[in-house]
């Protein structure tokens, strides 16, 4: 089994110092889980609290110390917490939508708490400075896919001497505990504005973690949609990555205390879902929803991003 460290000696380097940092730990054999007492309780367990990036709450909460949004300076920040959705198999889904007029600003939101028994989570919202886009992930690497299809125009629409186009997108992340994203899908669409005709244009760009151990499902056909009343078009798009190699390595190098705070987990396999929807109205203004979700192993240690806005992302 191929494990998340074989990696570049960069990032190498920051993992071994987390995990010396959170020492003394006794790693797990490659390829295992750590053995269980014979009370039941991991034998030479360390609490979860000592995670770095997560530290456990008596509560069952799971607060996420490093994260994007302590990077950027966000404006109108606010904070909230949400009551995400249970499947049969216990995973935890949530989901989010908004509309933006015609100019506005970036936004953005991150997880910052989550609680896998109830599949609460706490937020922090804010609008993005143009500083900010630079310094948000960007998938590096990825194999952009892309169509366009034709749209005709409003029968209302006046006489244009050239049709005026916008674009807007749409990005979800999920991150791991040391704030490296680990999977994202980006939703990007270009439209006509003001009932002119012209082109529809969209990309998607998926993206995963550049080193071993990924599988995706790849991104969904690239499909436009025309809005209820002709008022514009939307492009829905989804990807499900699954992975061994992020539990191993916590396995690995944290021992009993990186499974005890994975929920002692006996599987290496996580999956990590990509539900994206944006939306262009030939007023100008954009729309955004999403519904991602996780499951497997270690998947409560990765939180989720999300931002949007004008413009074109990978």
């Amino acid at each position: 089994m191929r494990r998340l460290f074989t990696m570049s000696s960069g990032v190498m380097a920051m993992l071994t110092a987390a995990a010396v940092a959170a020492a003394p730990f006794v790693p797990a054999s490659a390829g295992t889980t750590p053995t269980p007492g014979a009370s039941g309780a991991p034998s030479g367990s360390t609490a979860a609290g000592s995670m770095p990036g997560v530290v456990a709450q008596p509560d069952g909460w799971l607060v996420y110390t490093s994260t994007l949004a302590s990077k950027l300076t966000l404006t109108n920040v606010q904070t909230a917490t949400l009551n995400g959705q249970k499947a049969a198999d216990g995973s935890c889904s949530s989901q989010g939508a908004g509309t933006a007029a015609a100019g506005s600003a970036a936004t953005f939101e991150e997880e910052t708490a989550f609680n896998p028994q109830t599949c609460q989570e706490k937020i922090v919202t804010g609008t993005l400075a143009p500083g900010d886009l630079a310094k948000l992930p960007a998938a590096t690497g990825s194999v952009p896919v892309s169509g366009s299809a034709s749209a005709p125009a409003s029968p209302a629409a006046a006489p244009q001497a050239a049709t005026v186009y916008r674009r807007a997108y749409i990005k979800t992340a999920w991150i791991d505990p040391l704030n490296i994203t680990i999977t994202s899908l980006a939703d990007n669409m270009r439209w006509p504005l003001h009932g002119a005709g012209g082109t529809l244009t969209a990309r998607v760009n998926p993206y995963k973690f550049k080193y071993d151990g990924w599988s995706s499902t790849g991104p969904s056909k690239i499909k436009f949609v025309t809005l209820a009343g002709n008022v514009g078009w939307k492009v829905h798009e989804t990807d499900n990555f699954t992975n061994t190699d992020f539990a191993s390595f916590v396995y690995t190098v944290f021992g009993v205390a990186g499974w005890v705070a994975c929920g002692s987990p006996l599987t290496a396999t996580a999956h990590f879902h990509h539900r994206v929807t944006v939306r262009g109205y030939r007023s100008g203004a954009r729309g955004w929803a999403w519904n991602d979700s996780r499951s497997g192993a270690c998947t409560d240690l990765v939180h989720h991003g999300e931002w949007n806005g004008y413009g074109w992302t990978s």
